[in-house]
Order: C-alpha cells, then sequence, then structure tokens
C-alpha cells in the first residue's frame, strides 16, 4: 500500500493495515477490501508457480520493507511494456525475494464486524483525538 489505510476481509476474519504492511491471499480467496478514508494502494498478481517459500494458502499480514513498496510501484509502471533488456524480470524477482523474507505477523488487528462497534471504531479512526467519553 502506498498511502491511507486498508481493511481487509479473507478467511473469515477481517484486518485493518497500514501502508507499512500488506496481505497475502492464495490464489482464488474471497476477499473484500475497503477503504476508511481513502488510500493509494498496489495489488500484486502472482502465478502459483512462482515458486516456493511464497506465504502460503492461508491469509497473512505481513511487513513491506523499504524497498519493497519502491519495488511494486516500479512493476506497476512499467507493466505491460516490452522487456527487452530483462529488466522488468530483475523487478519482479526482486519482488519475490523480498516477500519470502517478509516478516509475517502473528496477529493483525481485527476490524469488528458488530454494526455498532464498527460505527465507534470508523469515528475514533477519523478523530483519534476525539475526547468524548464511553457513556456518549
Amino acid at each position: 500500500m502506498i498511502s491511507g489505510t486498508l481493511t481487509v476481509i479473507a478467511g473469515g476474519g477481517s484486518c485493518v493495515i497500514s501502508p507499512d504492511q500488506a496481505v497475502w491471499l492464495a490464489t482464488g480467496a474471497r476477499h473484500g477490501v475497503g477503504s476508511l478514508l481513502g488510500a493509494e494502494f498496489r495489488s500484486l498478481w502472482i502465478s502459483d508457480d512462482a515458486g516456493p517459500a511464497l506465504p502460503g494458502t492461508s491469509p497473512s499480514v505481513f511487513t513491506v520493507s523499504p524497498l519493497l513498496k519502491p519495488l511494486i510501484v516500479e512493476a506497476s509502471e512499467i507493466e505491460g511494456q516490452p522487456d527487452e533488456d530483462g529488466y522488468a524480470g530483475r523487478i519482479t524477482h526482486l519482488i519475490l525475494d523480498q516477500l519470502r523474507r517478509a516478516p509475517v505477523f502473528p496477529s493483525a488487528l481485527p476490524w469488528p464486524r458488530d454494526a455498532a462497534l464498527m460505527t465507534l471504531c470508523e469515528a475514533l479512526y477519523a478523530d483519534p483525538a476525539d475526547l468524548r467519553g464511553t457513556e456518549e
């Protein structure tokens, strides 16, 4: 993700991710993505035969390294252009290497499913300095 905050629903759970995080979803995983206040993000579509040691079949949240983010942006900018000198292939290999090395979070910040709690969380997200008490 480039900026903003995303909510990702997949695998029976939901989470909120920051620009320094990403979610791994296996091919064909049913999911939904939303943004509370707008976000700019990129999606990578990786073939199942891209190689071993990618995060796997379960949804997982991982840290996006300082190198991975610009590699993803570069890959999106050169997408569809001829790869006469192998540059796009080298970018792809670096992205895959970074994904293999990315530390997976043991858990991510869950986003509530209860409508009332979701409304409260959205209000706090929009204005974290809100000084109202629990009664309000």
